[in-house]
């Protein structure tokens, strides 16, 4: 199935076994495995609440000349959603260490205290947005989630 099951590469994966379809006509993305990455949302834009975030998983396909594809993660852990150059997705590759140190003493503790273990990054990426506060953090990760839960 797997030859490699994981590498600094990503999943290693033959066409067969590649879990997802890929559009033929679509340029796909390419990053590096397991980062973060921002893609514009309707609905979040709407509500000034910036990108949607969303963490990858690359896979490699190796019987079609190695050609990469990046899939992000949504709520079903059993489906996701191939990225592609046209939705314009933004690398944001973080650390939660990373981030907690560049976020403010009190809106760290707030999220520390009162997020979810699973929101902790996304929290953390938000509190880099100049201006942002808790309720605002807090008001994207539960729109956040229904987004997920629809994709």
């Amino acid at each position: 199935m797997y030859s490699r099951p994981l590498s600094v590469e990503g999943l290693c994966v033959n066409f067969n076994v590649f879990p997802f379809i890929p559009d033929d006509i679509r340029i796909p993305y390419d990053c590096p495995h397991l980062s973060w990455l921002g893609i514009e949302n309707q609905s979040l834009s709407e509500l000034h609440l910036g990108l949607l975030l969303m963490r990858v998983r690359r896979y490699v396909i190796q019987d079609l000349g190695e050609i990469p594809f990046v899939v992000a993660e949504t709520a079903a852990k059993s489906r996701g959603i191939i990225i592609y150059n046209d939705m314009k997705p933004v690398l944001l590759n973080s650390s939660v260490v990373a981030s907690m140190d560049k976020t403010d003493d009190e809106l760290r503790k707030k999220i520390l205290a009162q997020c979810y273990p699973e929101d902790l990054m996304i929290a953390f990426l938000k509190a880099q947005e100049p201006g942002i506060t808790f309720d605002k953090i807090i008001e994207y990760l539960s729109i956040h989630q229904r987004i997920l839960e629809s994709l």
